[in-house]
């Protein structure tokens, strides 16, 4: 990347940032995908790229708007609610970026417990397994919870083989050693279905599931299937990538495939990332969005700058592991 790339990106940057610095505590969504938690995370990584401890004062102040928020009747969803804003702050703690104590931390890890015995609906499951996986890393309590959700996930009466959010937590979750013989089972049988689904539609996040699969000695046939499916987007050059979200999607693609050894393909996604960065005019930034969505650190102004952050300086990545697949 020449220095005019990098000044071009920069200018963009630029416009993302003043967005968010006017609108960002307005946005009455609270929580990590789709509210101010989201645009929060954004600032503290922009305040440490640049230097400037302005926006590290916004994403304080913004992450005690968040605080002030929750309440008994809080939602527990992880795009929106409890499980994603817990997920947030417990990532703000481990970067080095912001510490909201002890007390508010037990209260979510409480709460997102107590309801995974009490829920059954696949999408919220799958959200505080993120939440508890995250938590798992620094407070092994969380373990049995994980196991109560997995039994949760897997039971017959539950559609997990056809949601391939669900089939990426496996994944990791196996990764951990939890369950690891149940789930390789239900990861298994799950996998002529995603080789389907990944043919019909290449760019969607069941392509990373599958690349994850791939890692998985029983499910050795995804790593083919990845291939195949890398190849038809990015060297048959078949695909378009027109907005925020497929920005994403190629972020996303290029940290799965470097960690899953898919060495191959890095080069063709860098150069559709650089000519999508190419695609961006920083006065017609407001035609990329049109809906309420349009500060979000999923597919809005916060993923986009993130997005250009990590460019600009690969140390700011790890988000990535934030959002949905």
């Amino acid at each position: 990347m020449n220095e005019q790339d990098k000044q071009d990106i920069s200018n963009i940057l630029s416009e993302v940032t003043n967005h968010l610095m006017i609108n960002g505590s307005m946005v009455f969504i609270s929580g990590l995908l789709y509210g101010k938690l989201g645009i929060s995370l954004f600032f503290f990584h922009y305040a440490r790229y640049t230097g400037n401890s302005l926006y590290e004062e916004y994403a304080r102040c913004l992450v005690d708007l968040v605080k002030a928020q929750i309440h008994d009747d809080y939602p527990l969803d992880y795009e929106r609610g409890l499980a994603g804003v817990g997920a947030g702050l417990d990532y703000l703690k481990k970067h080095g970026y912001y510490d909201v104590g002890s007390e508010l931390m037990y209260m979510i890890d409480s709460k997102i417990i107590k309801m995974v015995d009490y829920e059954r609906r696949v999408g919220l499951l799958t959200g505080f397994g993120r939440y508890l996986m995250s938590r798992y890393e620094t407070n092994p309590a969380m373990k049995d919870s994980l196991i109560r959700l997995i039994d949760l996930l897997i039971n017959p009466s539950a559609p997990v083989q056809t949601n391939s959010d669900s089939l990426s937590l496996l994944c990791d979750l196996c990764s951990l050693g939890i369950r690891e013989e149940m789930i390789e089972s239900c990861l298994s049988d799950s996998m002529d279905a995603l080789i389907k689904d990944v043919e019909k539609e290449p760019i969607s996040g069941k392509l990373f599931t599958l690349i994850k699969l791939s890692q998985i000695p029983s499910c050795s046939l995804c790593r083919t299937a990845a291939c195949d499916a890398l190849s038809d987007i990015f060297t048959k050059k078949r695909a378009q990538f027109a907005d925020i979200n497929s920005f994403q999607w190629l972020l996303q693609c290029e940290k799965l495939v470097k960690e899953n050894e898919f060495h191959f393909f890095l080069p063709k996604i860098k150069s559709k990332i650089e000519k999508n960065i190419a695609s961006f005019d920083p006065s017609k930034l407001d035609e990329l969005f049109s809906n309420h969505q349009d500060f979000a650190f999923q597919g809005g102004y916060a993923g986009l700058g993130m997005a250009l952050i990590s460019i600009l300086d690969t140390d700011h990545v790890s988000w990535i592991n934030l959002l949905k697949i």
